[in-house]
């Protein structure tokens, strides 16, 4: 065979290797394992930066805060029993007046009048009685006779008596000690009975009624001491002290009423005040005072955050207690010496790495 016939065979060999070296490139593809991609290194979250307080019990005054009203420690509306014209005014509206003279005078013309008739109508009976009794004596009289001079005597004290308690009503007197307000008739007015007139009020002392939480009951007792303090009068401070806890609680405020009494010798105070009370229940040795900022609600709890052993915030569920300025108490959740978180709250959850900025002892 010559040279130029072989020429078609190996062509067809040339062409056909390229497409073995294709399959077998494919094949070994194919079993081949698939190549690992690299994964990326987990990066922890950067510890976010607080404040944190380290608390310590300390020594806490218990107080109740509450409002009140004063009132007078006796007062009343200064009415006349009878119905009459008013002829004397005996006192100048807000003046001081003591219990017994006369305030207010009725005329009386009529009811002395017939006083002064009583009084001779008693004279006669009396001196017929003393002739009867004579003539009795001497058999001269019958006992019938005598009894009847006897009750026309008994009749006509009766009348005086009348007589003289309606001259004595027709005069209006001061019931108590005390300080008259602003008389609500004049000179020549036709008063009835119950009537006001004027009030009078006994601000010697003075009474300031309050109302605390009935939770609070079995830590209240008479002699308690109170600071009050007065928009009218708001660079001073008084002391009251319990004298009477309302044994009966209000269903609708859930609350006790207590009333206190305040010394009023200077006048200064004056019913129907508005009074901010500090009702001082006693002492705790170890109470528990966070900064207001540490404390956030959450639905009907309120809640901290606690810096843990790992340096991680602990969501703490607390139970608060009295306020002070800037301060609360936690009377439960938390124990002295822990240390909670004041600043950056809002950045953090249960769990959160912190890192402080700043750690002081609370107050």
């Amino acid at each position: 065979m010559n040279q130029d016939a072989r020429l078609p065979g190996l062509t067809r060999r040339l062409r056909v290797a390229p497409l073995l070296l294709a399959l077998l490139g494919v094949a070994a593809c194919r079993s081949a394992p698939p190549a690992e991609v690299p994964r990326p290194s987990a990066v922890a979250p950067p510890a976010v930066q607080v404040r944190s307080v380290v608390i310590t019990p300390e020594v806490l005054t218990r107080r109740i805060r509450a409002l009140g009203t004063l009132r007078a420690d006796e007062t009343t509306q200064v009415s006349a029993e009878i119905a009459g014209r008013i002829t004397e005014i005996n006192f100048e509206d807000g003046q001081r007046v003591e219990k017994g003279p006369s305030l207010f005078q009725l005329d009386d013309r009529i009811d002395r009048a017939d006083l002064a008739r009583a009084e001779a109508q008693l004279a006669q009976a009396k001196r017929s009685h003393d002739r009867a009794t004579e003539l009795s004596g001497r058999s001269l009289l019958s006992k019938a006779e005598l009894d009847q001079t006897l009750l026309a005597l008994r009749v006509a004290e009766a009348e005086v008596t009348a007589g003289r308690t309606r001259v004595e009503k027709a005069r209006v007197p001061a019931p108590l000690s005390g300080w008259v307000g602003l008389r609500q008739v004049s000179l020549g007015a036709y008063v009835t009975p119950g009537q006001a007139l004027v009030n009078l009020e006994a601000i010697d002392r003075i009474k300031l009624d309050f109302r605390v939480p009935e939770a609070e009951l079995a830590h209240l007792s008479l002699g308690q001491t109170a600071k009050v303090m007065l928009d009218a009068l708001p660079d001073e401070v008084f002391e009251a002290e319990v004298i009477a806890i309302n044994p009966r609680a209000s269903a609708e405020s859930r609350s006790i009423e207590l009333r206190a009494l305040i010394q009023n010798r200077a006048g200064r105070l004056r019913p129907g005040l508005f009074a901010r009370v500090q009702l001082e229940l006693g002492r705790t040795n170890d109470a528990l005072m966070v900064p207001e900022a540490a404390v956030f609600p959450k639905g009907d709890h309120n809640f901290v955050y606690r810096i843990d052993g790992q340096d991680r915030a602990a969501l703490v569920e607390v139970r608060l207690g009295q306020r002070e300025p800037g301060f609360v108490e936690i009377r439960d959740g938390l124990n002295g010496g822990d240390e909670i978180i004041t600043g950056g709250i809002q950045r953090l959850s249960d769990g959160t790495a912190v890192q402080r900025q700043s750690a002081t002892v609370v107050r």
